[in-house]
Order: C-alpha cells, then sequence, then structure tokens
C-alpha cells in the first residue's frame, strides 16, 4: 500500500516576516532619503560658487566697460528725472555722461542692493532685461539691436514677487561694492522671509567682510549667499584660510554655510 504523505503549504508571510521586510524597507528608503539629500546640497552649493563667480566677472564686465562699479550704498532710486544734486543721478551721469537727466525715461522705483545689483548687471524691469541702448542720451530706452549688455543672463524663474533675483536656495543674494573704487560705505543687507515662505516672520541681516582693517575685495565687489540655511552670518571679519570669526561647523550657526566670491568654499572656520 501506497502512503501519502500530506505536505503543508505555506500561504503568505508570518507578522515577523512582514514586520522584518516594512523594517528592510524603510531603512533603505532612509539611506535613499539621506543619499539625495546630499547629492542635492552638493549640487546646489557648487551651483551657487559657480553662479556667484559668474555675477562678480560681470561686475568685472560691468566696470571694464563704464571704469566704474555698481556702487551701491544702500540702493538706489530710479526716476524719470533728477536734479543737479541727487547723488542718484549723479551716479548715473558718471556712467553715461551725455543722458538728459531731466528726462531719463525711467520708472520711479526705489531699489535695494539686490534689485539695483540686478538693474546695472541687465537693465532690470526697466529696460526688460536687456541691457541698455548705445544711444547716449537715451540708455534706458528698449528696442534697436545694438545694446550694452546685459553683462548677466539672469534666469527669469529666479526672482521673488519683489524682483530680487535668488541663490539657488531661493534666499536673494546680498550685494556690497567700493565707493567708487576707494572703500566700502556704512550698510547692510536685510531680508524678511515673505508670508508663505517656511522662514515666514523672520529677519537675515549682513554687512560686509573685511580682513586686517580693510574690506575684503577693497576695488571690487562682494556677492554673498546665505547658503543652505538661508541665514547670512553677520559679516565683519573674515580671515582667509581660517575662516569668519564666530562661525563654526558644530554646533552650526547662521553664515557657516554662507558662500561669497572672495571664499573658495563656504565662510566657515575649517
Amino acid at each position: 500500500m501506497l502512503h501519502h504523505t500530506k505536505r503543508s503549504r505555506r500561504k503568505g508571510f508570518s507578522l515577523i516576516e512582514l514586520l522584518t521586510v516594512i523594517a528592510i524597507i524603510a531603512i533603505l528608503l532612509g539611506l535613499g532619503v539621506a543619499s539625495y539629500g546630499r547629492v542635492r546640497t552638493g549640487a546646489n552649493n557648487a551651483k551657487t560658487s559657480a553662479e556667484i563667480s559668474q555675477l562678480a566677472n560681470a561686475v568685472g564686465s560691468f566696470k571694464a566697460h563704464f571704469n566704474n562699479i555698481p556702487y551701491l550704498p544702500g540702493g538706489i532710486t530710479l526716476r524719470p528725472s533728477y536734479s543737479a544734486t541727487d547723488p542718484d543721478g549723479a551716479y548715473l551721469k558718471r556712467l553715461f555722461p551725455q543722458m538728459n537727466l531731466s528726462a531719463t525715461g525711467l520708472p520711479t522705483m526705489a531699489l535695494n542692493q539686490n534689485q539695483a545689483f540686478v538693474f546695472f548687471l541687465s537693465g532690470g524691469t526697466a529696460t526688460n532685461y536687456t541691457g541698455f541702448s548705445t544711444n547716449r542720451q537715451t540708455p534706458f530706452a528698449t528696442g534697436g539691436t545694438e545694446r550694452i549688455g546685459p553683462f548677466f543672463d539672469f534666469p527669469g524663474n529666479r526672482f521673488n514677487a519683489n524682483n530680487e533675483f535668488l541663490d539657488p536656495y531661493q534666499t536673494p543674494y546680498a550685494y556690497f561694492s567700493s565707493t567708487f573704487g576707494n572703500d566700502y560705505p556704512a550698510a547692510s543687507y536685510s531680508y524678511s522671509f515673505p508670508a508663505g515662505d517656511p522662514l515666514a516672520g523672520q529677519t537675515t541681516s549682513v554687512s560686509p567682510y573685511n580682513s586686517g582693517g580693510r574690506n575684503v575685495n577693497q576695488r571690487g565687489c562682494q556677492v554673498i549667499s546665505a547658503g543652505k540655511d538661508r541665514f547670512f552670518g553677520p559679516g565683519g571679519n573674515w580671515t582667509p584660510g581660517t575662516g569668519a570669526w564666530g562661525m563654526t561647523k558644530s554646533p552650526p550657526c547662521p553664515g557657516a554655510d554662507d558662500f561669497a566670491n572672495f571664499g573658495s568654499g563656504a565662510l566657515v572656520n575649517p
């Protein structure tokens, strides 16, 4: 007589096995998210550093053409006409000696450092970012095939509602420059995070950096990104090779991940 042995068939996983699989998947997802975050941060850091260098080069091109650097002690006010004593009109007259100050063709618009930075490198909204006219009397006229600039091609999707140019981490760049090639004015740049921003209601600010009692890039400019944490360091003393005074990686402090055109990496103590 033949005997048939019944073999039990397993149906599905046991609870312990399911929990084990779920735990493994969670670990793998966690590692993947962390890895993606590091890759994304590294990509944004590289993009920020490269863009700052391009912006600084654009300032150099502007200076080479106009024999002046964009000088912005606290921004500039654009006006349809300027009085003979208006310092903003006087600066524009330095750039465009034959322009008609009584009929500039400009709108009335108060620009902070970031907005004015965009204006001088591209014409901003005043010329639809097409640079400046070669007509010496009407440099802000639009149209025409021959233009001066733009010195930097600003990506249109990187502006906020106030027409401030944002870094790859979505915070406006800070910009400082020398006063006609001599020194930096006593100025700071402040940014208040708007409603809807994860940091809404908070403000970050920065002053120019100095080294050895003199401003860094004494005859040039400083272009600064607030980095991943989106908060600027305070500015002030900075020593090449050692970083900014008071900034540490651990515990992290605002400014530890800032980037600028005068540093080879983040402005933090090594």
